[in-house]
């Protein structure tokens, strides 16, 4: 992988669209990736002042928090997040995911399972296994370790049966 080119080619599609919502992410998430987390949130912040203030608002606001919650910016994720939670719409469970994410990383663990048990059920949510992954790291920090050891397992088996390299 190429990540300084990546760099190069995502900060020259922001140059020619500067507007453009996914040339901004993914130029913001190549930064982090390069370690360049400061780097990042300035330039979300920069990106932000040009645009529509309430981030909460503007097209796929789920991906910024994702950013905040990567650069280590967890207490902004978390205000970010539930500021889209409260907006009255249905969350999704990639909304709920990044809650649990959020609360999760703000040693808010016990908070992060409730989000997370809201939504363990649905089918879509058996088969993904970041939030599953997720979902055992959580019971691990709420001494839940027995089911993160079990839950961790079954997601290895699900990996193995899908002829996926755990």
């Amino acid at each position: 992988w190429d990540f300084l080119g990546a760099e190069e080619e995502t900060k020259k599609a922001v140059e020619l669209d500067p507007g453009d919502p996914i040339a901004n992410i993914v130029y913001l998430q190549v930064l982090v990736g390069n370690g360049k987390s400061d780097e990042a949130i300035t330039w979300l912040n920069r990106w932000i002042s040009r645009g529509e203030k309430d981030i909460s608002k503007r097209e796929s606001p789920g991906a910024y928090v994702l950013l905040f919650l990567w650069a280590g910016y967890f207490k902004e994720a978390l205000e970010l997040q539930n500021k889209i939670m409260s907006s009255g719409l249905n969350p999704s469970r990639y909304d709920i995911f990044l809650i649990a994410a959020a609360l999760a990383m703000n040693d808010m663990n016990s908070e992060a399972l409730a989000q997370i048990e809201k939504i363990k059920d649905l089918h879509a949510v058996q088969e993904d296994s970041p939030f599953q992954v997720n979902y055992a790291w959580t019971l691990g920090r709420c001494d839940r370790r027995e089911e993160a050891l079990e839950k961790l397992e079954a997601i290895r088996a699900f990996l193995i049966k899908k002829n996926i390299d755990p």
